[in-house]
């Protein structure tokens, strides 16, 4: 197996591709003290931190560095611990350190609390992709999902309302926020914090199901349902057609714009659909400020169907002339707009199931080969929207869901004529599906009028 291929009529994704996948491998390295891994943090530092893992995993997974994702979290997972707070290390070296500008020792150490959070939805996407049952029932896992669903929140919510605030006796101990400017530090609560507490509640609550644990199951369930209310209600500016970004302690919002606090609610699905093309519009608007918010641009926008700004953003993010396009971060999120913004594919171990939705031009066409999914290698080739083809490489039997904006009227499988069935996405825009067993070595080709 050659790894993972793209091939394109659109010149600019295929360059873009191919970049990506060179820069991105470059940064893989073997057999330190830590175990493999690979940069994720500013170049040259020789560590991975948790936000830039956590956002470059998947694209790390389909250059078949899942492993060595596992690796990696396997660090951040072993390494909570009471006397830190119930924080694990914020950065690891290739030695098995924490980074030394990070930490000087378990009293004064950098570490921004939404990780712990957003370490919990890492770990399922992980399980959705690779089937590793160790991401929902290992047993260090499991204590790290616990742990930060009571004690950690007990102990950073300082004042009792179930949120972890900021709290200036923290210092850099305890950032409330991915966001970094100590101008903000007088801030009562900032957005992704909100977005990163929802995530792992609601996370917890699939995983907890998985292990037939519904009572607790529900109970996160319920918790991250009041989160979400109470930012769609409360935090929602009517005047700007957006959220706001920070609370103060005076109970007053600001229209301070922060990047991170805008796209990670979208991220997470915090965002009521009623709201999401305003703030998709405001983001657009208001821009990246600098590249590590820029990488989450182009995935962001595809995800929600906003393909002309998502590919805008893509070639934008890829530039030669980008500035910092050296940040690891970049080529990691290339590769993963490509293959779950472009090309449309997602995964869903619970169910054996791939599912894709071309968003190339219409005239285009895209073909990926080699794409690791579970224990299978899987090719996908759209022509435009209206033709896709999916083969099962390698590994055993999976469903293949595919999916057509609209409602189709016609559908040949194989030339043959076949059933197509009708649904609604979350942003209530129709569409047509049909789903087929695949067995080893076998192939589908569907086209759709």
């Amino acid at each position: 197996m050659t790894g993972i291929t793209f091939d394109s009529s659109d010149e600019k994704l295929l360059k873009a591709f191919n970049w990506a996948k060179e820069q991105a491998l470059s940064y893989v390295n073997y057999e330190d003290k830590v175990g493999d891994w690979y940069e994720a943090a500013l170049p040259n530092r020789k560590s991975f931190c948790m936000r830039d893992v956590f956002h470059q995993s998947m694209g790390a997974h389909f250059l078949g560095l899942q492993h060595i994702t596992k690796n990696m979290l396997n660090k951040f997972v072993e390494n909570i611990s009471s006397s830190r707070d119930w924080c694990t290390y914020w950065e690891i070296d290739l030695n098995n350190e924490p980074c030394q500008v990070d930490y000087t020792n378990d009293d004064d150490f950098w570490y921004n609390l939404p990780a712990n959070f957003e370490l919990i939805n890492c770990c399922y996407n992980q399980y959705l992709w690779t089937g590793n049952l160790d991401y929902i029932n290992g047993e260090s896992y499991l204590y790290f999902y616990n742990k930060t669903l009571n004690d950690y929140i007990n102990h950073w919510d300082k004042d009792g309302d179930g949120f972890i605030e900021f709290n200036e006796v923290n210092g850099r101990r305890g950032i409330a926020s991915y966001n970094e400017d100590k101008k903000n530090q007088d801030a009562l609560l900032i957005g992704d914090m909100l977005a990163a507490q929802y995530t792992g509640a609601s996370t917890y609550s699939k995983i907890l199901t998985l292990n037939h644990d519904y009572e607790k199951a529900y109970y996160y369930q319920e918790q991250a349902k009041g989160i979400k209310e109470i930012y769609n209600n409360d935090w929602y500016n009517g005047n700007t057609k957006s959220f706001y970004s920070i609370k103060n302690r005076d109970g007053i919002y600001t229209d301070t714009y922060i990047g991170i606090c805008n796209t990670m609610p979208l991220r997470f699905d915090l965002v009521d659909t009623l709201y999401i093309q305003e703030v998709l519009d405001f983001i657009y608007e208001k821009g990246a400020y600098n590249v590590e918010e820029l990488s989450y641009f182009p995935e962001l926008f595809y995800k929600y169907d906003s393909t002309k700004k998502g590919y805008e953003l893509l070639l934008k993010l890829s530039d030669p002339q980008l500035k910092r396009r050296d940040y690891p971060e970049v080529s990691y999120s290339v590769i993963a707009t490509i293959v779950l913004g472009v090309m449309g594919v997602k995964a869903d171990y619970n169910y054996r199931t791939v599912s894709t939705i071309s968003q190339l031009n219409d005239t285009g066409y895209g073909k990926l080969e080699n794409v690791p999914v579970f224990n299978n290698h899987i090719s996908i080739h759209h022509k435009g929207s209206s033709s896709s083809t999916f083969k099962n490489i390698s590994g055993e039997r999976l469903y293949w869901k595919a999916i057509f904006k609209g409602r189709k009227d016609k559908v040949w499988v194989n030339d043959k004529p076949y059933m197509m069935i009708y649904d609604k996405d979350s942003l209530g825009q129709e569409y047509s599906y049909v789903t087929l067993l695949v067995k080893e070595g076998c192939e589908y080709n569907i086209r759709v009028i």
